[in-house]
């Protein structure tokens, strides 16, 4: 008797991943993912036994990539400041290109799944100590108050700035379903990452220096800027 293929499982954990991005764990099923990889259902079978089993290879799968490029991003020079933003923003793309995957992730956290909650601290421990280590960094410099603990910062951005990405349904939608107060009823700020980096200003205005004057930061500026400038590329095409 031939031995199956060896490819089915990787085509049916691709498969798996892409409806994970597009729908959550909710919108998962096994007929849907082997139909979309082309394969039945005697081979998910085969390779994984069980929906449990499969899930807990996806989930490893995904959650390892996903939390890995949070890291992955390069400074523009060395000022402080600018990479402290330049790894906050990092991570506002990551999340807002694999929205649903972070929103499942996030909820997956929260509700204790083993797979993901061991990769998440595989993983974003050494992303916090990062983030933490730039935060001492700009204080030292005297880029930011330095009367606050760095960690009490890092609270701060984390769940200003990158928490409301992952969690839409949130309070703030229970009691304004249509987004009025949210403004996302068509306005600039419906953008999750646009939303996200008027936050990190907001954020970082009020954690400057009491000597120094407000208005947007420069590196924020400029991630603006270029933000507007491939907007109105897109358009002219």
């Amino acid at each position: 008797m031939p031995r199956p293929s060896s490819n089915c499982d990787a085509r049916l954990l691709e498969a798996g991943g892409e409806i994970l991005r597009e729908k959550g764990l909710p919108g998962l099923s096994v007929r849907q993912v082997c139909q979309r990889a082309g394969v039945n259902l005697g081979m998910f079978t085969y390779h994984f036994q069980t929906k449990e089993n499969f899930l807990r290879q996806l989930l490893e799968k995904t959650c390892d990539a996903f939390f890995r490029g949070l890291l992955d991003f390069h400074y523009d020079n060395d000022e402080p400041l600018d990479r402290l933003i330049s790894a906050l923003d990092n991570a506002i793309v990551r999340i807002d290109a694999e929205s649903c995957l972070a929103a499942t992730l996030f909820q997956e956290c929260v509700k204790g799944t083993p797979c993901v909650l061991e990769l998440a601290e595989a993983h974003l421990p050494r992303h916090l100590k990062l983030l933490v280590e730039l935060i001492r960094d700009c204080q030292a410099s005297g880029k930011l108050r330095n009367d606050i603990p760095a960690e009490q910062v890092l609270c701060a951005l984390v769940n200003v700035i990158l928490l409301p990405m992952v969690q839409p349904a949130g309070i703030f939608r229970r009691i304004d379903p249509k987004g009025d107060f949210l403004g996302s009823s068509g306005s600039a700020s419906a953008a999750p990452a646009a939303a996200a980096r008027e936050r990190m200003d907001l954020v970082f205005n009020g954690l400057r220096p009491r000597n120094e004057s407000s208005g947007p930061l420069p590196a924020i500026r400029r991630i603006a800027s270029r933000i507007r400038r491939f907007s109105e590329d897109g358009e002219g095409q």
